[in-house]
This record gives structure tokens, sequence and C-alpha cells, in this order.
């Protein structure tokens, strides 16, 4: 029981940590999968930037998106992690991806 209080202690003393952001440009290949990945913004913690392009290496549009389109594409994307292996997105139309790191950052803010 105590070791769980200093567990839970830090993170009641503060406001809640902002998620790690982090903006990355990708290739999506016709099958929905994701063919390259590479950080473009880094969220300041090398872990987390990881952690987002392993995310996205397990990830399949084809399934996520119930309207995606089957071409192969390139873009930009925002994957915050909110936990340890908890993360969100946000996709900006059918093929899911936006134009630039700036579009990708404006879509994903505010949707957490």
């Amino acid at each position: 029981m105590f070791a769980l209080v200093l567990a839970v202690a830090p993170a009641a003393d503060g406001p809640a940590a902002e998620p790690a952001a982090t903006c990355l440009g990708v290739t999506v290949r016709a099958d929905g999968r994701f063919a390259k990945r590479r950080v473009e913004v880094g969220s300041g913690d090398k872990a987390a930037d990881r952690r987002a392009l392993a995310y996205l290496g397990m990830l399949d549009l084809s399934r996520t998106v119930p309207d995606f389109e089957p071409v192969c594409h390139s873009g930009y994307i925002v994957v915050r992690q909110k936990a340890p292996n908890a993360f969100s997105l946000a996709l900006s139309d059918r093929r899911g991806l936006h134009a630039s790191c700036e579009a990708a950052f404006a879509a994903s803010s505010g949707k957490d």
C-alpha cells in the first residue's frame, strides 16, 4: 500500500502533463500500412518519439479508417502519447495525412 501511494503522489502534486506530441513524415502503402516513418518535429523526449514510430508501424489505416482511399501517398501526422501504451492521432480525410506538420498540429490540437 505504501508503494502505491508513492507512485501516485508525484502525479497528484501538479497539473496533468501535456501528452508528448511528435510530428511524423510518413508514406502509406495502398494496403494501408506505413512503409516509411521519420520524425519531422520531435516531442523533446526521444523515447516517446521512438514509441510513436513503433505505434505507426503496428497501425493499419485500411482497418482503422472506414473510407480509406487505397492509393500510395505521403504526408504528415501527429501522434500524441497520453500514457506509456496509449496513443492518439488526428487524421485529415480519406487519405488520413496532412500536407505539413503545421496542419497536422492544428488538426490534432484540442482533440485530446
